[in-house]
């Protein structure tokens, strides 16, 4: 719960202070979850409002694509709030609900003060209109079909219950703080006592309030005896919230939350300064956006390269086996040439004879026949088979050689893969497989080419590293010189390594730092004393297979990279 009561209290500060007394220009719903209040007063503001998988507030400078067609709330809101003023923000409480009071001009010309209340309640999230509690309409309608507990439709009157029914943490008396606290007997985490109780806390103020408090924040809760010190840390926690801080939180390295206060449980970690919660918000919900984006996009491609991959393994192990069979073929030339020297000793409608094999000092071998030929057919189909193994042979060492080259291709792409930063570079690879014909062509925008990684050494010599095979391509076959210097890997997947050639003899400094971005970006990331070849890139040519990527190279030498 990232946009927790104390993120609300946050952003409606920072919106009195930009938006109010503020006329409505324009609304727009850009899709059927999403709203946009375009402003106008000294300066012009854009307040995003979403009640879709991830609903927040935050002001935009954002151009959203709008539909032809207004949906039919927009044209509510454009006819009740369009030209009005913003004359309040409020919170309920310290809750996720956010109050815009708009005055307005009815058909009469009078003036009325409506309120657009945005519910920020994960998946039950809603933009509700009202005048006089009296609801207008809303973005989702709840018929009582959907929830008997709580309708929302047009002509009935609006209330927060049961929806937030908690307490508001600010305002507790020492007493009933006390009171709640022995009677909540329950043996949950203590953390849920603030979770269970108090409007608008989320895990993350939840552990924040617990290290405050010197409590264990998974301890039963029933196993904690009040302290007159709990009321006390608890309400000046609330009162010193300001000056707000947004702050972005990262956990090893990786984004976690979002706040609007520095906490304390997370110190250690990295945490981004923000000088706008607005832009926390909408900062923080893109980039998860684009992580889940991500992530759903890369395994959707490790499914299909694994799923070829297997399909290449599986080919590879039937080719063998019948490359087996191609290599012993001879035995049906000596059955072929048994029969034809032993015709008038073999009857018909036989199943087996055994008969002297003169190529191995006249020992006896059965010969299996077919009982619907004579023995001159026996010999002919014999002679056909080893003829069509013999033919076959040389086929099969093509298709066991592509085949290798496939599953060689598959498992660099499948480490590119993992090397990706971001959907764009994912994307790349999407269109890649769509090339070599591993995803079906269809008609879609160009895909913006990411770049390929550069580092610089100490005694300025420029290293090269390709992230996917395009990149790979395009490093050793368009950049490179012939006398740059590549790396690869020794019998692994892994990028293609350049260090540029600039009219100076190599380091010893750029060979070893190109090395060990050979290992770092292979297979053999986590491997110990691993060979890293490398050559001048005149030593490099493309494979006979012509596959994204791979190559062949001769005249290197070898380095061990730890």
């Amino acid at each position: 719960m990232a946009f927790d009561g104390i993120v609300m209290m946050a952003l409606v500060d920072e919106l009195r202070e930009k938006i109010l007394n503020l006329k409505i220009e324009k609304i727009y719903q850009p899709n059927k979850n999403e709203i946009l209040i375009a402003l106008r007063g000294k300066e012009k503001f854009k307040l995003f409002i979403s009640v879709a998988n991830n609903p927040r507030i935050n002001l935009t400078e954002k151009n959203f694509e709008n539909p032809v067609q207004a949906p039919t709330f927009c044209m509510v809101l454009r006819k009740h709030l369009q030209g009005g003023l913003v004359k309040d923000i409020r919170q309920f409480k310290t809750d996720r609900i956010f109050y815009l009071d708009v005055l307005s001009k009815n058909e009469l010309g009078d003036e009325v003060l409506k309120t657009l209340i945005v519910e920020i309640m994960g998946k039950y999230s809603n933009i509700i209109l009202t005048e006089n509690n009296k609801i207008i309409d809303s973005i989702k309608r709840i018929p009582l079909s959907l929830s008997r507990v709580r309708q929302i439709l047009p002509g009935l009157i609006y209330s927060e219950d049961p929806i937030s029914t908690k307490l508001d943490p600010r305002t507790i008396s020492k007493e009933d703080f006390k009171i709640l606290f022995e009677k909540d007997e329950t043996s949950k985490a203590f953390k849920k006592f603030f979770m269970n109780n108090f409007t608008g806390i989320s895990p993350l103020i939840a552990r924040e309030l617990c290290l405050i408090l010197k409590v264990d924040e998974d301890a039963p809760k029933n196993a904690i005896s009040y302290d007159d010190n709990f009321y006390d840390a608890f309400i000046n926690f609330y009162k010193n919230l300001k000056p707000f801080k947004a702050r972005e939180i990262y956990v090893d390295k990786k984004l976690f939350d979002y706040a609007a206060f520095e906490p304390l449980s997370y110190q250690g970690q990295e945490m981004v300064a923000f000088n706008s919660i607005s832009n926390l918000i909408e900062e923080f919900s893109d980039k998860k956006y684009e992580n889940s984006i991500s992530n759903e996009l890369e395994n959707e491609l490790k499914k299909l390269v694994e799923k070829n991959l297997n399909r290449q393994v599986s080919k590879l192990e039937k080719l063998n086996f019948e490359m087996e069979e191609a290599k012993n073929r001879d035995i049906y030339k000596v059955y072929g040439d048994l029969i034809s020297s032993n015709f008038y000793r073999i009857e018909n409608n036989i199943k087996e004879i055994s008969l002297e094999n003169f190529y191995d000092n006249m020992k006896l071998i059965k010969i299996p026949l077919d009982q619907k030929l004579n023995p001159q057919l026996n010999a002919q189909k014999y002679y056909k088979k080893f003829q069509k193994l013999k033919n076959r042979e040389m086929f099969l060492k093509d298709q066991i050689e592509n085949t290798k080259s496939s599953i060689e291709y598959l498992k660099s792409v499948l480490l590119n893969i993992s090397l990706c930063e971001n959907s764009s570079e994912l994307k790349e690879i999407h269109e890649e497989l769509k090339e070599t014909g591993y995803i079906n062509k269809k008609a879609n925008k160009k895909i913006k080419k990411s770049s390929i990684m550069e580092f610089k050494t100490d005694d300025g010599f420029t290293i090269l590293v390709g992230k996917n095979n395009r990149q790979n391509e395009e490093l050793t076959f368009k950049i490179a010189t012939r006398d740059s210097l590549w790396f690869h890997v020794q019998a692994s997947t892994g990028s293609h390594v350049l260090i540029k050639y600039d009219g100076r003899n190599y380091s010893v400094n750029a060979i070893e730092k190109a090395a060990q971005l050979a290992k770092k970006f292979s297979s053999e990331k986590f491997s110990n004393n691993v060979p890293v070849d490398y050559t001048l890139k005149k030593f490099v040519k493309r494979h006979p297979a012509k596959i994204p990527g791979l190559v062949l190279y001769t005249d290197f030498k070898t380095i061990i990279v730890k």
